[in-house]
């Protein structure tokens, strides 16, 4: 019988240790916060954040890559962050390469989060029909902003209805979440339908070598009130910025633009009502600033084309200015009609002649 005792005291001890080793992370080796759970799985030679419990430390800020140290974090995994309370702010770094579905589920005081790209991965398509076979390919839903906050209904959260071309995805973000800025490590493109929905947060910043923004990206912000275009991007694509509702002053281009298109309808009903345009940019597409609230706009540089209807029904539009353009753009047909407070200048009479 004496054995048989010591045979299940050994055994109690045991699972005490082992549940001690799982309860504080050093399954996977623990990030010196005892809050962050971090987990090196076989054959990979990254962490990831599978997890994060305050233990009544009461951080209200969460800098990963800085907790974490010299391990390397690069998943942050399904649930991770599930009904967390407490972080108001969190940085996610650019070693991650994958964001798991509702990783940050159900958070209570999230109003700010920093992070390397939109949705589940980096790769991702910009516009449709693009071809890239990549395996980590976010596409659909996946490339969504809200993908990673899951689609679990709860009183802290606001539903988003995000679109993602061929249809729409319900999800839960944390209703306090005011701030987004994207950093990412290298060159980096906004995935289509990137934001689209996303009607509850009120500034994103964009950083890093950024060199596209993709069809739709910025669909329907409709709280959307301070974004800017940085400096690397080359191309925006069709309809980014559709249903914007709150955007005007708060749009900027970064310094030294090396912006060169920007495709069909991108500002159609845009309530910006003054915009300078990049002198690096060639082409401006159909339809483009149709429907918007502008009221004066300025041209330069060595501009090549300005597409059919790209200022249709800008009702207010009063001032195109020109005198900046060193080259002669080909206008499409009806570009300014229905502008029916355009001053035609002279300078516009000198670049396309009569009134168009």
């Amino acid at each position: 019988m004496k054995k048989i005792i010591k045979v299940l005291i050994a055994m109690m001890l045991a699972l005490t240790v082992a549940f001690s080793l799982v309860a504080c992370g050093d399954e996977g080796g623990e990030a010196g916060d005892k809050g962050l759970l971090l987990k090196k799985y076989a054959g990979e030679d990254f962490y990831t954040v599978y997890g994060y419990v305050d233990e009544g430390l009461g951080k209200t800020t969460l800098d990963i890559g800085a907790v974490a140290g010299e391990k390397e974090v690069g998943r942050i995994a399904l649930n991770a962050f599930d009904g967390n309370d407490t972080l108001v702010e969190i940085v996610v770094p650019d070693t991650v390469t994958e964001i798991q579905a509702g990783a940050f589920a159900k958070m209570k005081k999230l109003k700010k989060i920093t992070l390397p790209f939109v949705g589940m991965t980096a790769v991702a398509d910009s516009y449709q029909n693009q071809k890239d076979e990549a395996e980590d390919k976010s596409i659909d839903a996946k490339r969504n902003f809200a993908y990673i906050f899951g689609t679990e209904e709860y009183s802290y959260g606001e539903q988003i209805t995000a679109g993602y071309g061929s249809g729409t995805a319900t999800y839960y973000i944390p209703s306090n979440l005011e701030e987004v800025v994207i950093a990412p490590k290298g060159e980096y493109n906004i995935p289509m339908y990137a934001f689209s929905g996303v009607g509850l947060v009120e500034k994103i910043t964009l950083s890093g070598n950024i060199t596209e923004i993709g069809e739709y990206a910025f669909q329907n912000c409709r709280d959307l009130v301070s974004v800017n275009v940085p400096a690397t991007v080359k191309t925006i694509y069709k309809g980014a910025f559709v249903g914007c509702e709150m955007l005007d002053d708060g749009f900027k281009f970064d310094a030294n633009s090396t912006l060169v298109e920007i495709k069909e309808n991108a500002f159609d009903g845009s309530k910006i009502a003054e915009m300078v345009i990049p002198a690096s940019v060639k082409k401006i597409g159909n339809y483009c600033f149709a429907n918007s609230v502008l009221n004066k706009i300025t041209l330069a540089g060595a501009l090549e084309s300005v597409g059919a209807y790209a200022f249709y029904n800008c009702a207010n539009l009063s001032v195109v200015d020109v005198s900046q353009v060193t080259g002669t753009p080909a206008l499409g047909v009806w570009a300014f009609r229905d502008c029916d407070k355009l001053d035609w200048s002279q300078d516009l009479v000198n670049l396309w002649g009569a009134k168009a």
